[in-house]
């Protein structure tokens, strides 16, 4: 049976001779690589109709708009930098697997970190848009550069080299663009090109197995896909990108896209001859005739032209520098080698020694190792683990083929696992496995070590976590502190609390230890309430650190401050901070400015700390309670409700598991604050009914239960509450707190009495020695 013939965008029938699946009207559209816009088309927002929505932002104008997505130029108060602003409205997909898919893949998109791609700084979605806050670029898509003025041949193929690395590491990361072409592609005013909507092409098309509707049809430009990628979207991987970038090259070179049948770029323009082979084989129509790497591309253009891509915007430069170090005279160059050597000698640890050394005599596989295992002495210092990670897949790639990997493996799994930690990237934590579990022979140790540490991170099965802790403590013969640490704490979990002692007394016996060891004993006594034994452990870990340990001072603080040594906490946090500014650190500056009732200014910390950490919903969710307690401002509590919101929206985008009973009372947290009354109500008793014993939970139900002036409800927690932890502090003032909203004022009596008594032993204990 006959079937009409439509065309892919418009959905309008087509005449028998009609290419590519598209009217005439649509091919039009996409010859210059425009994104069509859908047979709807939307007006978009004005300003003042989104700033409500997007109360962290100043939403400055509209910068353009596709089938879908709208972008606009904002400022980040907060941290005084432009951002761009891309919406696509909530009724926009069109079928009910986008909301899981946006949050699938726009997690993945967020984790992409490197100067040739457009960072993504948060997403998530807010009242009728799901958006992405995005890095601006000041200059120019490279489309309008090729309009506006004349690229040479070498300026062309410095981009390439660029682009190349920047589509290598995405493709590493496992996210294919899709969309590659001279749109996509800005260029800053420095000439760094930057990959721009990275991965939008995959998370804005259907979902598998679902037919492509109007707005759904914009899954790249017709003029740059590869052929396989016209008839299955979908299912085209890494190597389509790589036709793309051949189109978008072959266009550079010579001012015209490829389209039928074409002629090689040497007959069109005056280039090198010999980067015909390379431009063609990009444009093999079969992907399996393609480079099946972008760093093969790059590879070729950098050893017919000579171009290094030593960093982005940087090519020519290193490439004349290395080529003068080798033409400089022999005793100049044994002065900067010496230069570089007393460097390195000083224990600076200064890029500029490591750069010199490295363009003089590059290190070995067992130098780089070594550097790698000396950044991570230090691991909490700005730029260490990065670094360790950077010298460590390089020692993996340059090794020989016979060379015994192990060492490299177990580093790589430290020092993702380490990432991990700050990052809190699920794709981390799973590369430090993976490194981890390839490790055998004497390797072994610190191999368990870290799959011991993810399974306990995971939380899904903490006897194999105590099995691979139990191996790894065997190795190192006893002899390592974070080993029995952890090892105790995942005993803990399980309710073995005998072997949890013994195991963690074993830890303090332990021989020589290092910062590290002393701050993550000190993190054990602050999760079994031993404050005073905490702060002697963390300000150990700090007399241990030569630079100082943001880390330490952080924690420190974090004692402090429930030991209600206030003033000392925000001391130890302006250290944390001047050594290093971390989500973490922001976040506890808010908590001690939430005590001291500076509510604008914890706010605003809160939301510095959430640009770091864009999927914690507690952070945005801190700030609008901070903000509700400006009661005589009605902007304020007009941007409180709306971080409330996109609180309330977060956490279940990002966090849907039914069993997690923190994320249920938090929510009834949030919807109290906005008196959404029923829905409080139906999430706070689904999570006292699951966790009627958390210590948060009860709090959040607390303070639930006094916004909705429920007393019959409020109080039975609030009794829960002292009664298990009748020798806290905190617990006792935010219950006098409580029924002083309440107007139980005998109660708020008989309290104040119990506080009274414990303050007097508080007071009998010794003083924290920081410095």
């Amino acid at each position: 049976m006959d079937t009409a013939r439509i065309c892919k965008q418009c959905r309008q029938p087509l005449s028998e001779n009609t290419p590519e699946g598209l009217c005439q009207a649509c091919q039009s559209k996409v010859a210059s690589d425009r994104e069509p816009v859908a047979a709807e088309t939307r007006i978009p927002p004005e300003v003042a109709e989104l700033a409500p929505y997007f109360p962290q932002l100043e939403i400055i104008e509209l910068l353009g708009m596709g089938g879908m997505g709208m972008v606009y130029k904002a400022r980040q108060p907060q941290l005084d930098r432009l951002v761009a602003l891309k919406i696509l409205p909530i009724d926009s997909p069109h079928h009910p697997y986008f909301a899981e898919r946006f949050n699938r893949e726009a997690k993945a998109l967020a984790k992409l970190n490197h100067p040739g791609i457009v960072d993504i700084y948060d997403f998530g979605l807010t009242g009728p848009y799901y958006y992405f806050v995005m890095e601006y670029v000041d200059g120019l898509n490279l489309r309008e550069l090729l309009h506006n003025q004349t690229v040479t041949p070498h300026q062309t193929l410095e981009l390439v080299v660029q682009i190349c690395t920047a589509l290598q590491y995405a493709h590493d990361e496992g996210v294919v663009h899709r969309d590659i072409k001279p749109a996509n592609i800005l260029v800053n005013k420095k000439g760094q090109p930057k990959i721009a909507d990275f991965g939008l092409a995959k998370l804005l098309g259907a979902a598998p197995d679902t037919a492509l509707t109007t707005s759904q049809a914009a899954m790249g430009t017709v003029n740059y896909m590869a052929p396989e990628q016209r008839e299955n979207a979908q299912g085209v991987d890494h190597r389509a990108d790589i036709y793309s970038l051949g189109v978008v090259f072959y266009e550079m070179l010579t001012g015209e896209v490829p389209m039928g049948r074409f002629e090689a770029p040497s007959k069109k323009a005056q280039v090198d001859v010999r980067l015909d082979e390379v431009v063609l084989r990009a444009l093999e129509r079969d992907p399996a005739r393609r480079y099946q790497k972008a760093s093969e591309v790059k590879s070729e253009v950098e050893a017919i032209t000579h171009i290094r891509a030593a960093g982005i915007g940087g090519t020519a430069r290193w490439a004349a520098l290395s080529r003068l170090l080798l033409n400089w005279p022999s005793r100049l160059l044994a002065f900067i080698l010496a230069a570089a050597l007393i460097l390195w000698a000083g224990g600076w640890l200064s890029p500029l020694a490591l750069t010199l050394m490295d363009l003089i005599v590059p290190p070995t596989t067992e130098q780089r190792v070594e550097r790698a295992k000396k950044s991570l002495e230090q691991y909490d210092l700005k730029g260490h683990i990065k670094d360790a990670i950077h010298q460590l897949e390089l020692a993996k790639d340059k090794a020989s083929p016979n060379a015994d990997l192990n060492e490299i493996r177990k580093w790589l799994g430290r020092a993702y696992w380490l990432s991990y930690t700050e990052t809190q990237s699920i794709e981390e934590r799973t590369r430090a496995a993976s490194y981890s579990a390839q490790v055998t022979n004497k390797n072994l140790d610190l191999a368990y070590l870290v799959q011991g540490l993810v399974a306990l991170n995971e939380g899904t099965n903490l006897p194999e976590a105590v099995r691979l802790l139990f191996r790894a403590n065997q190795l190192y013969r006893g002899e390592n502190c974070e080993t029995l640490v952890r090892l105790a704490d995942a005993c803990g979990q399980l309710g073995d609390t005998t072997n949890a002692a013994v195991y963690f007394e074993n830890a303090g016996k332990v021989g020589k230890k290092s910062w590290s060891d002393y701050n993550t004993l000190g993190w054990y006594y602050s999760q079994t309430g031993n404050l005073e034994a905490a702060l002697t452990n963390f300000d150990e870990a700090l007399r241990q650190t030569r630079q100082g340990s943001p880390l330490a001072w952080r924690n420190l603080g974090g004692v402090l401050m429930l030991c209600h040594e206030t003033n000392e906490a925000w001391q130890a946090c302006n250290k944390s901070f001047k050594l290093r500014k971390t989500p973490e650190a922001y976040s506890l500056k808010g908590s001690i400015l939430l005590y001291k009732q500076r509510w604008q200014e914890a706010a605003d910390n809160f939301l510095l700390a959430q640009t770091g950490r864009p999927t914690d919903y507690q952070l945005l969710g801190n700030a609008g309670l901070a903000l509700l307690k400006i009661t005589n401002r009605v902007d304020r509590q007009a941007e409180a409700r709306a971080y409330l919101s996109n609180a309330v929206d977060k956490a279940g985008l990002f966090m849907p598991d039914s069993s997690n009973c923190l994320v249920k009372a938090d929510m009834g947290l949030y919807r109290a604050a906005l008196r959404q009354t029923n829905e409080a109500e139906r999430c706070l008793r689904e999570a006292l009914d699951q966790c009627s014993n958390d210590s948060q939970v009860l709090w959040d139900a607390d303070a639930a239960y006094v916004m909705l002036r429920d007393r019959s409800k409020a109080d039975p927690i609030i009794q829960r509450e002292v009664e298990l932890s009748p020798g806290d502090r905190w617990v006792l003032e935010d219950a006098i707190d409580s029924y002083r909203q309440l107007g139980e004022m005998d109660k708020v009596a008989d309290l104040q009495k119990q506080l009274s008594e414990l303050q007097k032993q508080l007071d009998k204990m010794p003083k924290s020695n920081h410095k």
